[in-house]
This record gives structure tokens, C-alpha cells and sequence, in this order.
């Protein structure tokens, strides 16, 4: 694709979207709140992207600090409650 716009900052892109700027291919939930409001609507719903892989990637100490397992845990609750995982 190409165009006139180019931004690499989700904010960025959500302005642009609501300033009437095009339409845009981003996860649902980087555009859910303006989507409930009726701000903006899925027009596309039928095209999905090709799932990421994510990882968590940190030295081996022999064991996981207890902090970054804590971070990890975060991590990963935060993915499940937005649908990525």
C-alpha cells in the first residue's frame, strides 16, 4: 500500500483516522475505545492479518527473578484480556 501518510504511533494514526484522513489496518484493540463510542466503524471485518509471534526474551540466571516473572505474568494477563492470546 502506499499513500501520503506515514506514522508509526498509534495515537497518531487513531487522530488521523478521526480526522477523516482514510482508513486504516490496525489490531482491534488499539482502536476499541473509539470504536464503542461510535466514532470510528470496522469496515473490513472480514480481513485478518497474519497473527505475531510474541516473546519474552531475558538472560539465563538459572532462575527468573521473581520481579520479572512478575512482569511476565503481567505481560501475558494483558494479552489474554485483549484477545492476542
Amino acid at each position: 500500500m502506499s499513500g501520503r501518510f506515514s506514522v508509526n504511533n498509534p495515537r497518531a494514526i487513531q487522530q488521523a483516522v478521526l480526522a477523516g484522513q482514510g482508513i486504516v489496518i490496525m489490531p482491534l484493540w488499539l482502536m476499541d475505545g473509539i470504536i464503542k463510542k461510535g466514532e470510528v466503524e470496522v469496515i473490513l471485518d472480514k480481513y485478518v492479518s497474519t497473527p505475531l509471534e510474541i516473546y519474552v526474551i531475558y538472560p539465563d540466571q538459572g532462575f527468573v527473578p521473581a520481579k520479572v516473572r512478575c512482569i511476565i505474568d503481567s505481560f501475558e494477563q494483558s494479552l489474554i484480556e485483549v484477545k492476542i492470546l
